[in-house]
């Protein structure tokens, strides 16, 4: 008896149940139908998102397409429908009497194009992650392979550079070649090829400078080419790259002194041979002078820090002394400043902070100093005035009395402060400026 209860109890649930599931399924085809659902907007909608789906995950294909499509299909069935039945109704109601033939199915689907697109991404997803935790263990062991083999593949490149530049074939040539760049120090720290790796190049053009000397002078040109890339060698101990400024500094050690120690240990190292001939290496000093000045000529320094600096320590207008370095009235727009002054001066102040700088204090060129060949001075000089024109480093002459003064500079007052104006005082002196003779 309980038995035959129960069994009756069970099939009244399930049939109640197949009701309730039959009359949520009329209500979701009533919806569909009634709500005008796979519209342009929507259509439009399910595109582009399944563009931006297909650019992240395009693992989730075929079913990006699929919902594309559906709410494509579901939008033309749909027009179809509203031209011949008007509403959502009479769709309904045309329906379930039958009269429709298309497949309640492919109405469904495209509703539900937003659901396969967001199945499609579950998918891409879960197969990109998959990829990823594939990859990590293949990515390691290359890392761990490189790690291994990058020591071997920078010889190979050091080798290769190293060749390139050795004309002569010559193994204590290209030995010096890696040492300089695996040292990628600057040539300077405030003038010539001051970036990174400035050193290595302004070695070569010196070698190729010199050997070219030695050709033309019946040296070797091989022992002249070693000697150019030896000549600055020390550099390497004296610029220190400081990795709080990210740029290289002068550990103020002596340049000459750290070039014989530098020699030294390539010698005992590497055992190479260092050219004894001091033909050769008065060669390389000339070709350095050359290749510096040429090198300055391609950068401009800004030399504004230390021009009034300068200013206040030469003996303009004979302050402190009868010698001049310079004149100033107060009914002239300049400064006449003699060139010798002024470059020693500048030359000495940029040393003091960059002590191996290949300059000298001293004018080394036809009376002039190096760093005039770099016109540095720019903005602070006229460079006309009257009509008389400086020559190619700014230079004029001048008559001061009666006496002529050859190379002078006229710095513009204005860049000049006050109380040094002030200080100097009034010259009693005529003052003509003239153009230098060509």
């Amino acid at each position: 008896m309980w038995s035959k209860t129960y069994t009756v109890k069970q099939q009244s649930e399930a049939g109640a149940f197949a009701f309730i599931v039959l009359i949520l399924g009329i209500v979701f085809i009533a919806n569909v139908l009634l709500n005008i659902g796979a519209d342009e907007e929507y259509v439009s909608e399910v595109k582009n998102t399944a563009e931006f789906l297909r650019r992240f995950f395009p693992e989730g294909e075929p079913l990006y397409t699929e919902a594309v499509e559906a709410a494509a299909y579901t939008y033309m069935i749909k027009n179809e429908l509203r031209e011949k039945y008007g509403s959502g109704v009479n769709m309904l109601v045309n329906l379930i009497k039958g009269n429709i033939s298309v497949p309640v199915s492919h109405l469904i689907l495209g509703t539900l194009a937003k659901y396969i697109l967001a199945i499609g991404l579950i998918k891409g997803f879960t197969l990109k992650i998959f990829k990823v935790i594939l990859l990590i263990p293949l990515l390691f062991g290359v890392m761990v392979a490189l790690r291994k083999k990058i020591g071997f593949l920078r010889e190979i490149a050091d080798e290769l550079y190293a060749r390139l530049y050795d004309p002569f074939g010559d193994r204590d040539i290209r030995v010096v070649l890696k040492v300089l760049r695996a040292n990628p120090v600057p040539a300077s720290i405030i003038h010539h090829l001051s970036e990174k790796g400035g050193l290595l190049k302004h070695s070569i053009n010196v070698a190729v400078a010199a050997s070219d000397k030695a050709i033309k002078r019946g040296a070797d040109p091989k022992e002249a080419y070693l000697a150019g890339l030896l000549h600055d060698i020390g550099k390497i101990k004296v610029y220190v790259y400081d990795p709080e400024s990210k740029t290289y500094r002068s550990t103020g050690a002596n340049h000459k002194l750290m070039n014989k120690i530098t020699v030294r240990e390539l010698e005992r190292r590497f055992n190479i041979r260092v050219p004894s001939d001091e033909r050769i290496w008065e060669l390389v000093r000339e070709a350095d002078r050359e290749v510096t000045l040429k090198e300055l000529r391609e950068i401009r320094i800004d030399v504004s820090p230390v021009i009034e600096r300068a200013l206040r320590e030469i003996n303009v207008n004979g302050i402190e002394g009868k010698k001049h370095d310079g004149w100033y009235r107060k009914d002239l727009p300049f400064v006449i400043v003699l060139a010798h002054a002024l470059n020693r001066k500048v030359t000495a102040l940029l040393k003091e902070s960059d002590p191996a700088l290949p300059i000298s204090e001293e004018p080394d060129h036809t009376g002039v100093h190096v760093i005039a060949y770099t016109n540095p001075y720019g903005s602070v000089i006229f460079k006309e005035i009257d009509g008389k024109k400086a020559d190619d480093l700014g230079l004029f002459d001048a008559r001061i009395g009666n006496e002529i003064f050859r190379a002078v500079y006229l710095i513009k007052k204005e860049s000049i402060p006050e109380e040094l104006l002030i200080r100097w005082g009034n010259s009693p002196y005529e003052v003509e400026i003239l153009e230098r003779k060509r």
